[in-house]
């Protein structure tokens, strides 16, 4: 696929532009006359002075730009707005809160100089001036009785789906082991839209996982073709996810065999994005719960993130000249000033992990890692869904709540167990591979300005000889390597290839 971009220069007070002066990325569902479309999308339109750039209501479809007096710049891919020239220098209060919680909060990104589009945005840019208007949503007051939300969930995600249900039959459809995508499923089924396969991936050996038998009975049920695919090795794939989410995901590194299945060979396909929102709350400890209630926002920035010994479980990694920039304290005064954006509604904390997790990282799925399926359906981001889940209080989504809200339907469905989570436990063969894969991108692409290089070149090589699984625990090896890959960006060496 051709690089999606737009690019205007100034010189001598003319725009000199670049790229797509049109464009629309993603896809659009009608909700009706004089409702903003629904789906995943975004756009912008050059008409010889102005770009004009819009977005959807919740920022599903990722778009970033550069701006300055002289320069702007606009595109899906970071990579593609660093090719063109943007300043690479990172943005470690950013990359702090990212190590921390695993997304990027707010419009941050890893650079200074590139921020994503915000949400309901509709922004304009002139002759070195640039216009911003987000009309975000804001989260409705809770009330909704447990029973209202488990009936009225089950009738909103089926009038979701069957909006987004296309005149073209034939399609894939990704199946977990969990219960997102069967729900979706189940509805599809009810409405006469049958996948021509469903396709379900083993996760890497260090993470877990384990969804192909349970996905497997559910389409032995009901008699769907299915084909189980395999991760590749774990650091590679780590080094492309990154490339590919442009730098804003902790996770999905075991995606890509997805994606290579999926991508020009199905016209549309789905994913349960905001499902792990909007049907668990199991991230929204009794703790966290006190202190969102209490508005103790300094208290509930410091608690987030998992720690060992009273520091950041990254903390291991980070080159010692870094650890004041990217440390706890960076961290929790970013996370804290994103807290205050949402503190006039109710629930600021489910309000940040929406707007931030559910579509700053989790949307990559469906958008960054699929340029080539003209639609990857969301029904778990149709409007009244997602507004009518924000009503739901918090103590009546329990671990049975999404069992309930399918069985209201389906209870056959949940008969068949979903994946459980349980301790993976890599092979010696695992580990070293990814130990010999870590020790390769610490030689060639590490300065040592973010990592501790020489600790960590020992450590790795140690594990490639012995299998010794150290970084294979707390997200380590997925966090060096996004943390060398921005080592190599910001020597101007990257962005580049794994090897």
């Amino acid at each position: 696929m051709a690089r999606q971009f737009f690019s205007a220069r100034l010189v001598e007070g003319e725009a000199v532009v670049d790229g797509a002066a049109r464009i629309l990325l993603g896809h659009r569902i009608d909700l009706g006359a004089g409702q903003t479309p629904g789906g995943n999308w975004a756009e912008w339109h050059w008409d010889g002075a102005s770009l004009a750039l819009s977005n959807d209501r919740y920022r599903g479809y990722p778009v970033y730009y550069a701006s300055s007096d002289s320069f702007f710049a606009v595109s899906p891919s970071v990579d593609v707005l660093l090719d063109l020239g943007v300043d690479r220098e990172l943005d470690t209060d950013a990359i702090a809160a990212f190590l921390t919680v695993g997304f990027y909060p707010g419009e941050d990104t890893a650079f200074k100089a590139i921020k994503a589009m915000p949400p309901a945005a509709k922004m304009s840019w002139r002759q070195g001036h640039l216009d911003i208007e987000s009309d975000t949503p804001r989260r409705p007051d809770v009330g909704a009785s447990r029973a209202e939300a488990v009936g009225a969930l089950a009738e909103l995600t089926r009038a979701a789906v069957r909006r987004s249900i296309p005149d073209d039959p034939e399609y894939l459809m990704p199946l977990s082991g969990g219960r997102d995508s069967r729900h979706i499923l189940l509805e599809l089924l009810h409405a006469g839209h049958r996948p021509a396969r469903c396709l379900t991936a083993y996760h890497h050996a260090n993470v877990w996982g384990g969804d192909p038998p349970y996905a497997a009975r559910l389409c032995e049920l009901y008699d769907l073709e299915h084909t189980i695919l395999e991760a590749g090795p774990l650091i590679p794939d780590e080094w492309r996810k990154n490339r590919v989410t442009s730098y804003a995901a902790d996770e999905h590194a075991w995606y890509g065999s997805v994606a290579a299945a999926l991508n020009g060979h199905t016209s549309h396909t789905y994913d349960g994005l905001n499902g792990s929102t909007a049907f668990v709350r199991e991230y929204f400890t009794p703790k966290m719960q006190r202190l969102d209630r209490e508005r103790r926002w300094d208290d509930l920035a410091a608690n987030m993130g998992r720690r060992a010994k009273g520091q950041p479980r990254y903390a291991p990694l980070i080159a010692p000249g870094a650890r004041s920039r990217l440390g706890a304290d960076a961290a929790s005064a970013r996370i804290r000033r994103e807290l205050d954006r949402h503190a006039g509604g109710p629930e600021p904390y489910l309000a940040f992990r929406f707007w931030g997790r559910t579509v700053r990282e989790l949307n990559l799925t469906s958008t960054a890692f699929l340029p080539d399926v003209p639609a990857a359906y969301t029904p778990f981001m149709d409007p009244e869904l997602v507004e009518f889940a924000w009503t739901v209080p918090t103590e009546h989504v329990d671990e049975h709540f999404h069992d309930d809200v399918i069985g209201v339907y389906y209870p056959e469905a949940n008969d068949i167990p979903y994946r459980p989570r349980f301790e993976p436990t890599p092979s010696r063969t695992f580990l070293r591979q990814m130990n010999r894969h870590l020790l390769q991108i610490l030689r060639r692409h590490s300065d040592g300005s973010l990592v501790d290089r020489g600790t960590l070149l020992r450590r790795a090589a140690f594990g490639a000889v012995t299998g010794d699984s150290w970084f294979a625990w707390a997200r380590r090896a997925a966090l060096l390597t996004y943390l060398v890959q921005l080592e190599s960006i910001a020597l101007g060496d990257g962005p580049g290839d794994f090897g």
